[in-house]
């Protein structure tokens, strides 16, 4: 069984939310899609993309995929910088050639920290909401 170190955001005594890091079973909150999915391709995008933060979201990460669900990824990597936006998750999705549906937000490690200090955040919620994958 494939072992992945995850960061999930957990509450401080005062209710806000702080950053630790767990290790949990790879197969610990998340299905076997993304299992299979990590194990073929994790090294491939570590390799291509070197992230600064992988993070898996929605449905796939909350326990609450149905059998056409997607992997929603965050993928944040100075490789992006040369990319216009629109054209970044094709690029990523040619790269790794997944078995299943991705759809990937793919940026920069300025983009991110901008979309997660934005007034209202999608990707604040999807950081907050899901699993980070430690490399």
């Amino acid at each position: 069984m494939l072992t992945i170190d995850w960061r999930r955001p957990k509450r401080s005594s005062d209710g806000s939310r702080a950053s630790g890091r767990t290790r949990m079973p790879a197969n610990a909150p998340t299905d076997t899609v993304v299992q299979q999915f990590l194990q073929d391709k994790l090294d491939l995008i570590n390799r291509i993309y070197a992230p600064k933060r992988l993070i898996v979201f929605g449905s796939r990460a909350t326990g609450q995929a149905h059998e056409e669900s997607d992997i929603d990824l965050i993928v944040v990597s100075e490789k992006f910088a040369d990319v216009r936006y629109p054209n970044r998750m094709g690029n990523f999705l040619i790269d790794i050639d997944p078995d299943v549906h991705v759809d990937a937000l793919c940026y920069t490690p300025e983009e991110f920290d901008r979309a997660l200090h934005a007034q209202s955040s999608f990707v604040r919620d999807a950081v907050a909401n899901g699993l980070e994958i430690l490399h």
